[in-house]
């Protein structure tokens, strides 16, 4: 169930990423620190990504840090592999201002662009103790339940 849930949130943010014009989305403007937006519905859970130029890192709330996920894009398609496996179609991507959005399978999650000291990408590349990135992202997981 939860990995059903991670690739609909991939998908979607994914699907995001390209742009209303129909315009080639390059690599650059997805990376960054971004959480998803959508929680207005069961089946989006609150989570945050770090996209740099080579790997996808995903923060859940419930499971913590998943395993690092190797992407490329190719026709505004993100494609992602974790754990050595084969590479997957997680869906279209389309971006508006500081918003992402992956539509795939019939399911859309947005994701907006996030900054800050206490960021995932800080997290990742030891900047930041797991304390500091978790007292910052229950802060934001909060902001993100009352919206």
């Amino acid at each position: 169930m939860i990995k059903i849930r991670f690739y609909l949130i991939t998908i979607v943010i994914l699907s995001q990423l390209i742009s209303c014009s129909g315009q080639k989305i390059k690599k650059e403007k997805i990376l960054g620190n971004w959480q998803v937006v959508n929680n207005d519905s069961n089946n989006i859970i609150y989570q945050e990504i770090f996209i740099n130029d080579s790997n996808i890192y995903y923060y859940e709330i419930n499971v913590g840090m998943r395993p690092k996920a190797e992407y490329y894009i190719e026709n505004n398609i993100l494609f992602h592999s974790q754990l050595g496996s084969k590479f997957d179609e997680i869906g279209e991507l389309k971006i508006e201002g500081d918003t992402l959005t992956i539509s795939g399978y019939n399911h859309q999650v947005s994701w907006r662009i996030i900054n800050g000291p206490n960021v995932l990408e800080r997290f990742v590349n030891n900047r930041v103790t797991k304390a500091e990135f978790w007292e910052a992202y229950l802060s934001r997981y909060e902001e993100w339940l009352n919206n």
